[in-house]
């Protein structure tokens, strides 16, 4: 973003990819891939993103499927899987700590329900410092867009690709399922770098818990 002298931004107030002009006072919306000026806004050369922060995410009754039972499911089916899976975690770890120097765990900045930041963990499988070589590896993405996905990872550790086929790597995620963070089936927990790049309706998918499964993950 670029930003005017003497503009103020409120506190209810979110601003994205925009240039904004001097002396305004911005409150109360989302602005996105916008230019805003004294004169208003100026959608010769931008496409205008602006939402009011109240229209954004969708709410649901208290004691609805959707406001209340589907938390209640995760909590007991996560509980369930990670009681299960407590060998999984002693011998992954050991695993890992014995393939590659560095923390069992990986964690990464997601934006999660109602964009709140939260840690998605994982089981490590990826060298330390993956991801600062990211950026020198873009040229060679698989992918279109601003996600970022190889087959042959030059990143990857001696067992990463084995957990990475099998999902194992994803159990850790329960425990983001238990703390309220993500959901067993939801859509996928992306990080806002992701996300600043995708149209503003996809913000609509904001107004869930991301999950661990879903759509597309299986349906890419």
């Amino acid at each position: 973003c670029i930003i005017g002298d003497n503009t103020v931004i409120g506190d209810n107030t979110i601003v994205r990819n925009s240039i904004i002009g001097h002396n305004l006072n911005l409150n109360d919306k989302i602005y996105q891939h916008c230019f805003v000026s004294t004169a208003g806004i100026d959608s010769a050369s931008y496409t205008v993103r602006i939402v009011k922060k109240n229209h954004l995410f969708k709410s649901w009754p208290r004691y609805s499927y959707a406001g209340f039972w589907k938390r209640l499911i995760d909590i007991l089916f996560a509980f369930i899987i990670l009681l299960m899976s407590i060998p999984v975690f002693i011998i992954v770890a050991l695993a890992i700590k014995y393939s590659s120097p560095g923390p069992v765990f990986f964690k990464h900045k997601r934006q999660g329900l109602h964009g709140k930041d939260f840690y998605c963990i994982k089981f490590r499988t990826m060298i330390v410092g993956a991801d600062d070589i990211q950026d020198q590896l873009r040229k060679i993405n698989e992918v279109d867009g601003p996600q970022f996905k190889m087959d042959d990872d030059p990143r990857v550790n001696a067992i990463g690709k084995f957990l990475r086929d099998t999902c194992i790597d994803e159990i850790p995620q329960f425990i983001n399922v238990l703390k309220g963070e993500m959901s067993v089936i939801g859509p996928r927990p992306s990080p806002e770098k992701e996300n600043t790049f995708c149209a503003y309706w996809r913000d609509a998918r904001l107004s869930v818990r991301p999950g661990i499964t879903g759509l597309w993950h299986v349906m890419r």
